[in-house]
């Protein structure tokens, strides 16, 4: 997963206040790719992830989080892997 390396380059991002505001683009990927593999809602996400039900709406709308934020939401995607297909076959998913 890319998490890991996301996190690394929002270290190097530091204060920059420009760099900030290009982190939504890489962390709006790894939430659209997270919800995609999990077949879940963005109001579903958000609200899990940081208690805000518009919060993917938001960041599709331009909206910058902050590091905090992004930390929240990297942790919540880690510790909650998407289900193995054969895992959910089993148990009678898709």
């Amino acid at each position: 997963m890319m998490t890991g390396k996301f996190l690394d380059n929002l270290e190097q991002i530091g204060n920059n206040e420009r760099m900030i505001r290009d982190a939504p683009g890489p962390l709006l990927d790894l939430i659209e790719t997270y919800m995609r593999r999990t077949k879940m809602s963005p109001t579903r996400f958000g609200r899990n992830a940081v208690g805000d039900p518009n919060f993917v709406t938001g960041l599709r709308d331009g909206r910058t989080p902050r590091k905090p934020t992004v930390r929240r939401v990297v942790a919540y995607i880690e510790g909650r892997p998407p289900p193995r297909r054969r895992e959910a076959r089993a148990r009678g998913g898709a």
